[in-house]
């Protein structure tokens, strides 16, 4: 089957590489389904909830293979019912390490299509390189257990993403749930630099990195909870989180084709970050992180033509501070969060529940009931621009603002 540069195959390579840590031992081949023999990195269950917020627990069916696709996780009902007409009707979750020098986990979930003599990928018929669409209608919740590892954050491709690990005495378990979304699928890098990319195709994906903190060069703030999640569908060069300490800066990266397959229509981009409210404090010192909405800055650095007009948000709710920028177009866009120099925590009265800004017009409201006024400046480095909101917003080191 002819391979191309979809998803998270780029993360892979940006991720650090280096031996995978002793004590770990991830496999570098897809995860068995779990079974009372096998308690450290196979695949323990998989679970579909449509539309109407019907959930199914799914059934695993070996396909007799060593390689490839080793099975599928199906039920009659729900293959018939909801996905007969998607092309599809079960789901394969290679669940691997990320390369042989990681211990990174790469969680890929793919369509495939079930019959009594075999399970092969599901591929669209006017493509055959590439796969159909996950039913973005259908939410997905994988579990694995992971060995021995600490989880220190997460990268997916999905929307509503999310990350609930816990620890037995021997292994780790980690369930990732989200929905599919819409990813531009390249044919090499190349075509995810700069503006002038095409996708050779596209396809509703799903698919996670769990970055480990306890391998040699593992990720985390220590403190973390390791539940934070980033998800985007830029993923030709989505990075993993770069933790500035002196900055106390957060920054990421994420790239697409440029232009849809039609060679005319800029793909748009977006961008989620979801962290716990103990992983706010471990990396901003923030005791109130309700506050996130005030007490953090968002900006969006693209190069050559700059971005398209993108929504920037920061709102804290539920014990999660959540970050989005959305309608970007991919020209390499940059997001960075930071601390609001302006700033400062109150002491007295109740704790806010939530909060938001937002960095699309002159001013917004940030958090409930206050009057605070939002700025936007434009700052320029060479051919690098980025816009950066806050009540008294500052450039970033190294650019200047335009007069």
């Amino acid at each position: 089957m002819k391979k191309v540069v979809s998803a998270l195959a780029i993360i892979i390579a940006t991720c650090i590489v280096s031996p995978a840590h002793a004590d770990l031992a991830v496999p570098i081949t897809p995860f068995p389904a779990c079974a009372d023999t096998t308690t450290n990195y196979c695949v323990a269950g998989v679970t579909v909830t449509d539309s109407s917020g019907k959930s199914t627990a799914l059934s695993w069916r070996a396909s007799g293979a060593t390689s490839g696709v080793l099975g599928a996780w199906s039920e009659p009902s729900w293959a018939s019912a909801t996905q007969s007409s998607s092309g599809y009707n079960g789901l394969f979750v290679s669940a691997r390490a990320a390369n042989q020098f990681v211990s990174h986990v790469f969680v890929d979930v793919q369509p495939v299509i079930s019959t009594s003599a075999s399970v092969s990928e599901a591929m669209q018929s006017a493509n055959p390189h590439y796969p159909v669409n996950l039913d973005p209608n259908t939410t997905i919740s994988v579990t694995i257990r992971t060995g021995a590892i600490k989880v220190g954050a997460t990268i997916g491709v999905g929307i509503n993403e999310s990350v609930k690990t816990t620890y037995e005495n021997s292994y780790s378990t980690v369930q990732i749930s989200g929905d599919p979304v819409p990813v531009a699928l390249a044919k090499s890098t190349g075509d995810c630099k700069g503006e002038t990319g095409i996708a050779t195709a596209n396809a509703y994906q799903f698919q996670a990195v769990i970055l480990v903190e306890n391998d040699t060069y593992g990720f985390g703030v220590p403190g973390a909870s390791g539940n934070m999640v980033v998800t985007s569908n830029g993923t030709c060069n989505i990075s993993t989180p770069v933790w500035n300490s002196d900055q106390k800066k957060l920054t990421w990266a994420a790239s697409a084709p440029y232009f849809a397959t039609d060679g005319h229509t800029p793909n748009d981009g977006f961008y989620v970050a979801t962290i716990p409210f103990a992983d706010v404090t471990a990396y901003w010192g923030l005791s109130r992180p309700q506050d996130a909405a005030s007490a953090l800055t968002v900006s969006i650095s693209t190069d050559q033509t700059g971005s398209k007009a993108a929504i920037a948000n920061v709102s804290a709710r539920n014990g999660l501070v959540v970050i989005s920028a959305t309608g970007f177009n991919f020209a390499a866009p940059i997001l960075t969060i930071g601390l609001n120099g302006n700033y400062k925590e109150s002491t007295s009265g109740a704790t806010a529940a939530t909060g938001s800004s937002k960095a699309t017009t002159a001013t917004a409201t940030l958090g409930r009931g206050a009057k605070s006024t939002t700025k936007v400046i434009q700052c320029f480095k060479g051919k690098l621009t980025t816009s950066v909101s806050g009540t008294n917003p500052i450039c970033p080191h190294g650019y200047v603002k335009k007069a």
